[in-house]
This record gives structure tokens, C-alpha cells and sequence, in this order.
């Protein structure tokens, strides 16, 4: 696994875009659904396709995983 916190992810409205530093095009891709847990200290994106490779661990400070699709998974209680 490898961290990808070369890459800035923004958040749109009903898009995500992950600009990897190196690359010139861009990913973009869907939002199916967020959520975060009850005390707000995990956030969950699900992503419509997958925007990470299997040996990514972190992309721009979020945990990636999914086989079919990308979830984004970041604990808000850490800097």
C-alpha cells in the first residue's frame, strides 16, 4: 500500500475532483452518498467509480477503499 497525499480533493456540489500533482487530468467523479457518525468524528464518502488503485492506501489526507468503487473515509478528530 502506498500514500497518495500528492493529490488535493475537492468537494463540489454532488462531485468530488482529485487533482494528483504530476498528472494533468483530472479525476472526477460522482457522490452517491456521505455521512458521518453521530458525534461527527468519521465522515464517508461513496464515490460512482473507483479513483484509486488497489496498492493506495491515503489519497489527499482520506483513506481510500473499494473494489467496484471508491469510499473516502477520514477521521475528523485527527489534524
Amino acid at each position: 500500500m502506498k500514500d497518495i497525499d500528492q493529490a488535493d480533493i475537492v468537494f463540489g456540489e454532488g462531485v468530488v475532483v482529485i487533482k494528483r500533482r504530476g498528472v494533468t487530468q483530472p479525476s472526477i467523479a460522482v457522490v452517491l452518498g456521505a455521512e458521518s457518525d453521530l458525534a461527527k468524528r468519521t465522515s464517508r464518502v461513496w464515490l460512482d467509480r473507483m479513483v484509486h488503485t488497489i496498492r493506495d492506501n491515503t489519497l489527499g489526507g482520506w483513506q481510500v477503499s473499494g473494489a467496484i468503487s471508491t469510499i473516502l473515509t477520514k477521521d475528523t478528530t485527527s489534524p
